[in-house]
This record gives C-alpha cells, sequence and structure tokens, in this order.
C-alpha cells in the first residue's frame, strides 16, 4: 500500500501528485518496530511495550514514539496519515 502511494507522490508526469508535491511535504517513516517484527511481534517492541498504544503518553521505553515526536515538533503539522498492514503469515 505504501508502495502505491509514494509511486503516485513521485510521479513526474502525475499533475495531481505535482500539485500536492507544491503544496505539501510529505514525511515518509517506514516500520517502527523492525526490532519486534523480527521476533513475531506486530505491536509490542522488544522491551514488551505496545506501540500502538504510546501514541498519546509515550513512555521512555517507546524509543520509537519518541524519536518521531520529536521529528514532527519540528514541523508544522496538518495531518497523519498511517498505513497499517497485518499478515498472520511471518515474511522474513
Amino acid at each position: 500500500m505504501i508502495e502505491g502511494a509514494i509511486e503516485f507522490l513521485t510521479d513526474p508526469h502525475n499533475v495531481e501528485a505535482a500539485f500536492l508535491r507544491e503544496h505539501f511535504i510529505f514525511k515518509v517513516i517506514p516500520m517502527m518496530n523492525p526490532d519486534g517484527v523480527i521476533h513475531g511481534n506486530y505491536r509490542c517492541n522488544l522491551q514488551g511495550v505496545d506501540l500502538n498504544r504510546q501514541w498519546l503518553n509515550p513512555s521512555k521505553v517507546a524509543i520509537t514514539i519518541n524519536c518521531v515526536f520529536s521529528e514532527l515538533q519540528k514541523i508544522f503539522l496538518i495531518r497523519i496519515c498511517t498505513l497499517l498492514c497485518s499478515s498472520q503469515r511471518m515474511q522474513f
């Protein structure tokens, strides 16, 4: 899903994508839980913290969320769009 969105936004021949690029800044944050996913945890990191429940009040052990927050505070933020994908099958 995200690959299609990135392809759309970076298409040099798409007029709509060009309009969006001229008027907005897109920040794409890749998977935020690679340490947990490699061990089969899609919501929890290696410390056992459910990252999906940390957005409103991130704990100090939710390092990934804190890093993203610090980067997002540097820009004027209008919208956040989260694209999630879950699979029962493990892929390595």
